[in-house]
């Protein structure tokens, strides 16, 4: 008797202790944190949201399941498992950089691609890519303050670094250093005049 007793005192803890009450949790499974962002699965994909709370942005769509997401030590990239076509496999996600909008996600691939997607739309569109792997510097993109552009540090063929910005709005890249010294970082600052 007391151990049928037990088994009910558990289920209605776990299961009926909310009879007759709207539950509005959703249930978000192997969360992930870095020093700035928690990234978890629900419903079977990877999402991400600022380690301060705030609306929580999904990573991946599509058919397969993504699991078990784990941030690199330095933050940067989410490493998780996916299952595509009954394989399961590692992939790396690189770290998200949100726009100043919030509207728009940059990123990079293993592929040394710079990526952006807009929320909304949900298709990728490549912005460039990087002419050599080098692994010490990535081509890491950065966003003007009106989130029109996307900044990155790309080699020539002379292996330095040239600074590129890509306009959103015409599609297109332009060159604003010379590729005489290597320029690897880049920093937009807003216009206070």
């Amino acid at each position: 008797m007391k151990r049928a007793s037990l088994i009910a005192i558990i289920l209605f803890a776990t299961v009926g202790g909310g009879f007759g009450q709207a539950d509005n949790r959703l249930l978000l499974q192997r969360p992930t944190v870095s020093q700035t962002q928690i990234a978890f699965v629900f419903a079977g994909d990877l999402w991400i949201v600022g380690r301060e709370g705030g609306e929580a942005k999904q990573l991946t769509t599509g058919v397969g399941i993504e699991s078990s997401p784990y941030f690199s030590p330095d933050g940067k990239w989410i490493a998780f498992t996916g299952q595509y076509d009954g394989n399961t496999d590692v992939y790396v996600y690189y770290t998200p950089l949100w726009s100043p909008d919030s509207k728009k996600i940059a990123y990079r691939d293993k592929r040394l691609n710079i990526w952006y997607v807009e929320v909304e739309k949900g298709a990728p569109v490549k912005v460039d890519t990087d002419t050599y792997e080098d692994p010490f510097i990535f081509m890491t993109p950065a966003w003007s303050p009106d989130s029109r552009w996307i900044g990155y540090a790309k080699q020539l063929k002379s292996h330095l670094r040239a600074v590129f910005v890509y306009s959103l709005e015409s599609g297109k890249t332009t060159r604003i250093t010379d590729g005489m010294s290597d320029a690897q970082h880049l920093v937009f600052t807003a216009n206070r005049c």
